[in-house]
């Protein structure tokens, strides 16, 4: 399990307290686990943070499951690490 799934999922549970770490599956959506828009939103904006990247939030609009949220994630994260993307702060 990569980084940035482990913190979608302390996310998932921190914002959604009725899910379980088991319940929590790469093919659902956060929709399928019952998460509204302001959950999702929060949901995304925390592993942002948890991760230190910055992504636009229209960049998740076409996700389809919690997999292709993390492969954003993940996806940006590279590229941060590998100086292809510069930090606000910079």
């Amino acid at each position: 399990m990569n980084e940035a799934y482990k913190a979608i999922t302390k996310n998932i549970i921190e914002i959604l307290p009725d899910i379980q770490k088991a319940e929590i599956n790469q093919e659902y959506s956060l929709r399928d686990l019952g998460a509204n828009s302001i959950d999702r939103m929060e949901i995304i904006v925390m592993t942002m943070e948890d991760l230190e990247v910055q992504i636009p939030l229209m960049e998740f609009a076409n996700a389809q499951n919690i997999g292709e949220i993390t492969r954003i994630m993940v996806r940006e994260k590279e590229l941060k690490k590998h100086g292809m993307i510069k930090d606000n702060d910079s």
